[in-house]
């Protein structure tokens, strides 16, 4: 089973990698796939779909990616729309960040959720407002179903990791690797997937005792270099990891 889930996850589309992570969270913690058969390898691969903006070059992704960039200007009339005109500002600059390798969520009134499910709820509210008004939603359907896929993928990377018990310096190296790579954010919500087993040996030492160690010297460095900007922001980070580090 692990070989087949990291092949999938190895593959050459956004649909085998979905494939893969559903037999992840499918098997993770049964006898086909045991705590003890995990992994740097398969621990990084999966995480890696909350920074998959950076590395994704999937075929399918991007024609998907592109498709939205080239339809959705058709619909600049809506962008002064009362109802909706701020969905297709933030779908606009979201989608276009995503181009870039970048995550751009100044579009969105309220951004407190990820990139993709904000942008999959912004195509579902406009295809809504379409269908009333009695115009064609198809696109905006297709759009909304494109950002579901990815974030219920992110969520199920989440679920899949809480069902971990028991882990290894490898596996908790490559969860430090992704979780060191993306935003406050994404970290938090990836050390909240630790929540049962922060007293975990390794991942105490190898995950949180490790960044919080790296943290604190960055922090020293701020200090002595009288960089006070860079210190709130650290503070912020320091402070969410102890938290995270506490159980809850």
């Amino acid at each position: 089973m692990k070989a087949k889930i990291i092949s999938l996850l190895a593959g050459d589309s956004l649909a085998d990698y979905r494939a893969g992570i559903e037999l992840l969270i499918e098997n993770i913690g049964t006898e086909k796939l045991p705590d003890s058969e995990l992994d740097q390898e398969i621990i990084e691969r999966a995480c890696a779909i909350i920074i998959l903006e950076r590395w994704m070059e999937y075929p399918d992704y991007i024609a998907a990616v592109q498709d939205i960039i080239d339809n959705l200007p058709k619909y600049a009339p809506l962008v002064s729309n009362e109802k909706v005109g701020q969905h297709i500002r933030g779908i606009a600059l979201f989608i276009n960040g995503l181009a870039k390798g970048q995550i751009e969520l100044s579009g969105f009134l309220s951004p407190t959720a990820s990139g993709y499910m904000m942008s999959a709820s912004a195509a579902e509210a406009i295809s809504y407002y379409l269908k009333t008004e009695g115009e064609d939603d198809a696109f905006f359907n297709k759009t909304a179903a494109f950002f579901e896929q990815i974030s219920s993928t992110q969520y199920a990377v989440i679920a899949a990791l809480k069902k971990i018990k028991t882990w290894t310096s490898p596996m908790a190296r490559g969860f430090y690797n992704i979780m060191t790579a993306t935003d406050m954010a994404n970290q938090y919500w990836l050390l909240d997937s630790l929540q049962k087993v922060v007293n975990d040996p390794v991942v105490k030492t190898d995950i949180f005792d490790k960044y919080l160690g790296v943290l604190n010297a960055v922090r020293e460095n701020c200090v002595a270099e009288g960089e006070k900007a860079k210190l709130e922001q650290l503070d912020d980070v320091i402070k969410m990891v102890e938290y995270k580090s506490s159980g809850r």
